[in-house]
Parts: C-alpha cells; sequence; structure tokens
C-alpha cells in the first residue's frame, strides 16, 4: 500500500466515525457553498451584485444548491469512498502477508 492509501485509511476511518448524517451536512454544505458562489459569480457578468446574491431569488437558489450537495454529492460520495476504503484496506492486509 502506498503513502497516499495509508493517509485515505486513516482520514476515512476517522471521517466515518462521525456518521453519514453529519458527514452529509459538512461536507454537502459545504459543497453547496462552493457551487452557490461559483454560481453566483458567473452571474455577475450579466446582473448587479444585489440582484445575484441578496434577492428572495438568490436565498432560493441557496437552498437548491444546499439541498443538492447535501443529497447529490454527501449520498453519492460516502459509498464511494467506503468502497475506496474497504478495497485499500485489504490490499494492505494482502501486501503484510
Amino acid at each position: 500500500m502506498q503513502p497516499s492509501d495509508h493517509k485515505f485509511v486513516r482520514q476515512w476511518s476517522e471521517t466515518r466515525k462521525m456518521g453519514r448524517f453529519k458527514y452529509a451536512l459538512i461536507h454537502g454544505l459545504g459543497f453547496g457553498l462552493i457551487l452557490f458562489l461559483f454560481t453566483g459569480i458567473y452571474n455577475l457578468w450579466e446582473k448587479p451584485f444585489g440582484e445575484v446574491f441578496l434577492s428572495i431569488r438568490s436565498a432560493i437558489v441557496f437552498l437548491f444548491w444546499i439541498a443538492t450537495g447535501i443529497i447529490g454529492y454527501a449520498v453519492l460520495m460516502w459509498p464511494v469512498n467506503e468502497y475506496l476504503f474497504r478495497r485499500k484496506q485489504d490490499s494492505g492486509f494482502n501486501s503484510s502477508l
């Protein structure tokens, strides 16, 4: 197992202790916030700042991106990381024999 694999296994074993719900909130909120900011910055080319970030429509868009981050990113990434964790963990045990 490579050093990056050891690092991933160590970090994911710590992350999975927090549970899926907390993982989804933390990482999903972060992902949704980043998407909201990037799409907002992109929209600044066409619209004024107040319309992009300070309107009712922007609040709805913000909630949409947060929900997308929690549902889309966090719910999909947990099984992917679990799969990689098990695979790397198993390869570590096989290489030590």
